[in-house]
């Protein structure tokens, strides 16, 4: 194994150490248009524990985790719906 510098890799830490490199890079980074707004993993996210939570309340666990699923579900898919709204709600900067 080479312990000599490869020129890709001294090329892209010059040009990231140089005045102004780190504006750059966010300016990139952000001028991107994502696929879909952040808020639409919040909502798989909750969708997801509400799931969880409906196997507690409904798949027969002891008394408090039963209860405990039975209060969080609908808890989790009111977020859900909620984050999934949001979402739509959301624009994207330019």
């Amino acid at each position: 194994m080479s312990l000599e510098p490869k020129a890709a890799i001294y090329f892209h830490i010059m040009e990231t150490t140089r005045p102004g490199a780190f504006d750059n890079l966010l300016n990139e980074r952000t001028s991107a248009t994502p696929r879909r707004s952040p808020m639409y993993n919040w909502a798989i996210a909750f969708l997801v524990m509400s799931l969880a939570a409906a196997v507690f309340a409904l798949g027969g666990f002891d008394a408090p985790y039963d209860q405990m699923g039975a209060m969080l579900s609908p808890l989790f898919l009111g977020l859900a719906v909620v984050a999934t709204v949001m979402g739509k709600r959301t624009r994207h900067r330019q």
